[in-house]
């Protein structure tokens, strides 16, 4: 929830994909809209995600638009979940495996979140230091309930070039940081660590929730490793004045100078 300018809204918060319902059963397409419905009238505006089992159809006024996750089931055997990478990233950890520098578990999530802020985060515009402190109060929060898993690849000098950060739930590893250095990049460390980790539950009831993406370049990296499509809806809704929606759209319109 944000108060700006007079008006109250509501938005996504930075490092959650999904949000919206939560329950032990799959909530029926009339308790999702019951729980929409319930948002107070203040909020003029709203522009968040619900998670996967909200997947049904939304009454107006509320806009849904479809958006994409992509999840591993992680129940067969390592040597079957290997079989389902495709080809080429089959090659790219053929390479990662030459690298001598290992998997390790248990990193800091301090030095997680460093990494992420130098490495990943400098090329995001909007993210501030609020955010990173937000961030590693999250893992560090995550750390104490014991649901906080990070793997990392340290180089020959000790130092931290590539780390995933995954919030485990009873049934689910989500991928919510995951960054790296070039080094990381040209020796396909990431990949190392997602092998890993399949390695580590394979036979198990968890599922691999590499939590993205629209972009096809990711995308495409995470059906790799025989990743499945699901859907989530990008829930908005515009009760603005009329004169405040004309102004944002004239600001769109405006060139950069």
């Amino acid at each position: 929830m944000k108060y700006k300018w007079g008006i109250y809204y509501l938005y996504q918060p930075f490092f959650a994909q999904q949000l919206g319902v939560f329950a032990l059963v799959p909530p029926t397409a009339v308790l999702v809209n019951a729980f929409l419905q319930a948002i107070p009238p203040r909020f003029r505006y709203c522009d968040f995600y619900l998670n996967y089992a909200n997947h049904c159809p939304i009454q107006v006024p509320f806009a849904a638009q479809a958006r994409c996750n992509y999840v591993l089931s992680l129940n067969d055997k390592y040597e079957q979940l290997f079989l389902s990478y495709r080809p080429n990233m089959r090659g790219h950890l053929k390479k990662a495996q030459r690298s001598p520098f290992q998997v390790t578990t248990n990193v800091s999530t301090d030095e997680v979140v460093q990494l992420f802020r130098t490495a990943t985060g400098v090329k995001i515009d909007n993210l501030a230091p609020p955010h990173y402190d937000r961030l590693a109060l999250l893992a560090r929060t995550c750390q104490q309930h014991n649901s906080a898993e990070t793997y990392g690849v340290y180089d020959e000098n000790q130092t931290l070039v590539a780390a995933i950060f995954f919030i485990k739930t009873p049934r689910r590893l989500i991928n919510l940081v995951s960054t790296g250095t070039q080094r990381a990049r040209t020796d396909n460390l990431t990949i190392k660590i997602i092998d890993h980790v399949v390695r580590q539950y394979a036979q198990s009831d968890m599922v691999l929730d590499f939590e993205g993406s629209m972009i096809e370049a990711i995308a495409t990296f995470y059906r790799g490793f025989g990743a499945q499509e699901t859907h989530y809806w990008h829930i908005t809704y515009d009760r603005m004045p009329l004169a405040w929606r004309w102004l944002k759209r004239w600001r769109k319109a405006m060139p950069a100078f």
